[in-house]
């Protein structure tokens, strides 16, 4: 994987990767949700996700609304 990511922000993209839901990744990694936020932002910038068409984009996008529901 890429060498800018942190050893975390490898393990949330692996299992974004694979279709995990937010809590299965909270659980699977023993994080709050404020911490997969950022591990998801943190993504998003490092990897300079564009491309609005592509599914991994809209799935971060999906993501990234329901974590900021939160906060509201």
């Amino acid at each position: 994987m890429n060498d800018n990511l942190t050893k975390r922000e490898q393990e949330v993209l692996s299992l974004v990767a694979k279709g995990y839901s937010n809590k299965q990744i909270m659980e699977s990694l023993c994080i709050k949700i404020g911490t997969l936020r950022r591990h998801l932002l943190n993504l998003y910038q490092k990897t300079g996700v564009s491309d609005t068409n592509d599914q991994s984009v809209k799935r971060v996008r999906r993501v990234l609304t329901y974590l900021n529901k939160g906060e509201e």
